[in-house]
Parts: structure tokens; sequence; C-alpha cells
């Protein structure tokens, strides 16, 4: 049986990999580098993950039948005040996978915006956002000024990931 400092500290390691990585992951993903660099096992860390969720640490959004894990404000408040408590090890393993293994889970999803001038004073803004070259969103916004498509596009290729769930979760609220 886990003591209650070593639940604890896997709850926290996996509220680490999510603030560490800086974007949305799916289950999977997460599997993946916990499975890689502790000896947390399958059916412990999804009840962890089922855990963090009902406690409003990571955010599940639901995309295309998809679960994709963030983590929340409360999530960082918590890591923040209980890093301490992780052990340097395992957070110099995590480092070290995400810095090997970054661009590669990167590729699994993938932010693409472009622009291109429509019209008289028109700029066209195309996003997309790829997961194993599957489309997950796509948008298409009419813009005033080449800044403003400028802005978007840049904003969407360095933050698509944050973004997306946003969207997801203001078009499933009800008004």
């Amino acid at each position: 049986m886990l003591y209650d400092s070593q639940l604890a500290e896997n709850k926290l390691l996996l509220l680490y990999i999510l603030n560490k990585m800086n974007l949305s992951l799916s289950s999977i993903q997460i599997t993946q580098i916990v499975l890689e660099n502790t000896d947390i096992n399958y059916f412990t860390l999804q009840r962890y993950i089922d855990e963090l969720s009902k406690n409003n640490l990571i955010a599940k959004n639901l995309t295309q039948g998809k679960a994709l894990y963030s983590i929340t404000k409360e999530g960082k408040n918590t890591l923040d005040l209980f890093n301490s408590r992780l052990p340097k090890d395992w957070c110099n393993d995590i480092d070290n996978y995400i810095a090997k293994n970054r661009s590669a889970i990167l590729d699994e999803s993938k932010s693409i915006g472009n622009y291109k001038k429509k019209g008289d004073g028109e700029f066209e803004v195309q996003l997309k956002i790829l997961e194993n070259e599957v489309e997950l969103i796509s948008l298409s916004l009419i813009v005033a000024t080449q800044q403003q498509a400028k802005d978007i596009t840049t904003n969407w290729k360095s933050h698509g990931e944050k973004i997306y769930p946003s969207i997801i979760k203001t078009l499933i609220d009800k008004y």
C-alpha cells in the first residue's frame, strides 16, 4: 500500500509533467511519459489522472472522443506550493525525457496558422490543429489589417494547444 506521501508525490509528478510540457497532452502521451520514467503502473496512473481532474487540478477536454489534459491554475498553485516535495531525481528524469522527446510529442500535435490578402483591406486567416495527421479544428477568419492577421497566426502557432480547449469549452457552455 502506498503511503500518503508517496501518493502525493506521484500526483505532484503528474502536475509537474503537464506544467513542464506547457500544452495539453492526451492520456496516451501522459501514460508514455510516466511509464517510461517512473514505477507507477498504468491503472494507478489512470486513477491519479481521474482524481486530479475531479479536484480541478488538471482540466480534461474531450475532442472528437479523445481526452486532452492540461494543468489548471489551481494545479499550478498546488505544484508551486508543494514543489519541494518532489524528489529531484524524478524532476531531472522528466526534464531530460522532455528535452529529448519534446519535438516528437509536439509533432503529434501541430498548430498551423497562415494568412493571405483577401481583398481591399481584408486578410483571410486560416488556423488548424493537427494531431497524428487528424485535423482537430480548422478556423477561417477575415480580419481588417495585416497586423491583426500576423498577431493571430503568431499566437495560434505559439499557443494553439491552449487556445483550442478554450474554444471547445466556450462552444459547449450554455449561454
